[in-house]
């Protein structure tokens, strides 16, 4: 997984010493510094120390969903779990791989002890455990959870996984086996089960998992074969959602620092199911799950619901439009945009689109230079359905990076020349807030938090945006 990736990235950078790392957490609440072996935990409102963890690789870290537990993995390779705002660390013994944590932070589960597979020996197979992320007794509830495992001693985890297991909730997870779908409480109350048996891509082949989505809420939606399946991870009758075996659930997670890869519904209760109608054009169907209304629109690109309930999305005459939560369907504009969508604001008001720049202007000095890898920013604001463009002095912004602040009023800027500016979410110049910065995150609504490496003097600081 691409967040498991970037983590182990992270600990190769920061395991010499030599420089600080920083990780934000989910809640915006505190934020982990770590360097050498240990982390430092920072209050972002008051800005104090307010834990520590030792004997860890720093920026391996991540958090439950919550924000209240960090999980880090300990020098000598085991798993190590320690409340964000200070407390006990505890250590869980040795783990092959990174772990998971459950969304309210209360339970861990890790892999342990793998041996070759007996139905197909070039894997190994692990046992699946789980304990209350304050201590206790590790308790082995799965098995046969495939890995290929290295002995190379440059990896910080020796397992990568071919099955994967995730909480469903706070008290079940959910894993594949190499041809079913499988759940099981996460105290080992009773044994594991089949939740849904595996699917035959084509004539002759063996089965394999079926693709499945765990929602926020714990329950599951399994593509079967033939269609949607709402299924609960701890039993009951499965809900068919949709017919058709392209049919798609429209996921808008956001793992960000955390492993839960959970798909939200939207503030009035409802998920999107996407099935194609033509190359370009998908049937979008809002399924309520909480009485609400069901109804069907047809959409061409950037699909997400905004925090008032509303499904954001361009329709095959390229209107911008916006489905209520009734089903009410209203055009914003047929606005101009250049490049591709990216993560929307944190509210869903607005939606980036960039594209690349090989020329751009160097911020104060007005001359122009080549630029890799190097893109300007047009945001659309799905209110009203206008955009703009980022500018500095009226000239494009070449960027290497931008975040929205977590409140959605504000966007942090970064540019290859190494500079942090900050502009209002609705438009105006950026402001400069300083130079020197490899990298910048939103803390909170208030601060970024800056890592310097490049030049002195180096390390990670907070600034005051407002």
């Amino acid at each position: 997984m691409n967040v498991r990736s970037a983590l182990v990235a992270a600990a190769l950078v920061a395991c010499s010493g030599r420089i600080e790392v920083y990780q934000v957490a989910p809640d915006q609440k505190h934020v982990l510094i770590g360097s050498g072996t240990s982390i430092r935990s920072i209050e972002v409102e008051t800005l104090a120390e307010v834990g520590s963890t030792s004997d860890v690789y720093p920026g391996v870290a991540f958090f439950s969903r919550d924000g209240s537990k960090l999980v880090a993995r300990s020098t000598h390779h085991s798993l190590v779990v320690a409340p964000t705002g200070g407390g006990k660390q505890v250590d869980f013994g040795p783990a092959i791989d990174l772990g998971t944590i459950s969304i309210d932070g209360t339970r861990v589960a890790f892999l342990q002890n793998p041996s070759p597979c007996s139905e197909d020996r070039q894997f190994g197979c692990a046992e699946l455990f789980s304990a209350p992320s304050t201590g206790g007794e590790a308790i082995r509830i799965a098995s046969g959870i495939r890995v290929a495992m290295s002995d190379s001693p440059y990896l910080l985890v020796p397992a990568a996984l071919m099955d994967y297991y995730l909480f469903a909730g706070n008290d079940t997870l959910v894993f594949t086996n190499g041809h079913d779908v499988m759940t099981v409480p996460a105290d080992g109350s009773v044994p594991a089960s089949v939740l849904a048996p595996g699917v035959i891509p084509f004539p002759g082949h063996d089965p394999i998992p079926p693709i499945f989505w765990i929602l926020r809420d714990g329950r599951v939606v399994v593509q079967d074969g033939a269609g949607l399946v709402l299924m609960n991870a701890r039993g009951g009758a499965p809900v068919r959602l949709a017919d058709g075996d392209s049919t798609q659930l429209l996921c808008m997670a956001r793992p960000d620092s955390t492993m839960d890869f959970s798909c939200p519904l939207s503030p009035a209760g409802s998920l999107a199911i996407s099935s194609p109608s033509t190359q370009s054009i998908s049937t979008v169907r809002v399924l309520s799950l909480t009485g609400g209304a069901s109804f069907t629109v047809s959409a061409s690109g950037v699909i997400l619901f905004d925090s008032d309930g509303r499904l954001i999305f361009f329709d095959p005459d390229g209107f911008l439009s916006a489905a209520l939560p009734s089903g009410e369907v209203r055009q914003l504009g047929n606005p101009a945009v250049e490049g591709y969508p990216g993560l929307s604001s944190p509210d869903g008001k607005w939606v980036p689109f960039s594209s690349p720049m090989k020329q751009v202007t160097v911020i104060g000095s007005g001359s122009s230079t080549s630029c890799v890898n190097c893109d300007r920013l047009q945001l659309l604001s799905t209110v009203t359905g206008t955009t703009w463009r980022v500018t500095a002095g009226g000239k494009p912004l070449a960027l290497s990076r931008f975040a929205f602040s977590p409140d959605s009023t504000s966007v942090l800027l970064q540019t290859p020349d190494r500079k942090l500016l900050v502009a209002p979410v609705g438009g105006g110049e950026p402001r400069t807030i300083e130079g020197d910065v490899d990298q910048a995150d939103w803390a909170g609504t208030n601060r970024i938090v800056v890592s310097r490496t490049r030049s002195s003097p180096a390390g990670v600081h907070f600034v005051e945006v407002r």
